[in-house]
């Protein structure tokens, strides 16, 4: 119940719930070029390949350990983080209560990653997806044969991957219809996930999504122009 927004500057602003302080970005806090919002916590990557967070901490979830390297993206859970550093090594820490923070072992070549309320996904250079966590849903498995993946992206027990021939896959809960992707859709520029909701960018600048909740319907923006869309877990470099 929380915002994060980076300004030009590089500067973080929050508002919203502050509970736990995560809304209250830490002073001196510069050089941000990525930020994540978990349940009760924050994230921020700043250029220097490092990793700040704040706000709640009762599993850990902001305890950033000391052995990252040098991070290219950040991913936050509910109640854990996740980091992917230059050698394609992903970290995770904070709850693990489902296994969401236990990198599976032998995981390298990791571009992308993602993470759920409590599950993650790591996206590789070959283009395939490994998950783990929870998967009550089937979110943290992918389809059978996906392949040619470009982007992964979380919603709360849903997963969505862009492809490189520029469609979508969605995976998982499917209570609101965020896991539908209508036929047809494409040429998909961009794709990002929220709790219940799925959202494509397409290559004409126009938005769809999925109403909430659940109506079976799905909103074009038309009047937006140009749109660029980044996402949690998109590597900097």
């Amino acid at each position: 119940l929380h915002s994060l927004a980076v300004r030009s500057s590089g500067s973080v602003a929050a508002w919203g719930d502050n509970g736990f302080g995560q809304s209250t970005v830490p002073v001196g806090l510069l050089g941000v070029i990525s930020i994540a919002g978990g349940g009760y916590h924050s994230m921020a990557l700043t250029i220097n390949g490092s990793v700040t967070c704040w706000g709640q901490n009762l599993n850990g979830q902001c305890a950033v350990p000391t052995t990252l390297g040098f991070v290219t993206a950040i991913a936050a859970g509910n109640t854990h983080s996740v980091a992917l550093n230059a050698s394609g090594n992903v970290f995770c820490w904070g709850a693990n209560s489902l296994s969401q923070s236990t990198v599976p072992p032998g995981l390298t070549g990791v571009i992308g990653i993602s993470a759920g309320l409590v599950n993650t996904m790591a996206l590789r250079s070959i283009g395939t997806v490994v998950g783990w966590g929870q998967d009550s849903y089937g979110q943290t498995t992918p389809p059978v044969g996906l392949t040619g993946v470009t982007k992964i992206v979380s919603g709360g027990a849903h997963s969505v991957a862009r492809k490189s021939n520029s469609t979508m896959v969605c995976w998982g809960d499917n209570t609101y219809g965020q896991s539908t992707v209508p036929p047809g859709l494409g040429p998909v520029q961009q794709v990002y996930a929220g709790g219940f909701v799925t959202v494509a960018l397409l290559a004409d600048g126009h938005v769809l999504l999925e109403d909430f909740p659940g109506s079976g319907k799905t909103t074009l923006a038309k009047a937006l122009g140009d749109c660029l869309v980044a996402g949690e877990g998109d590597p900097l470099v």
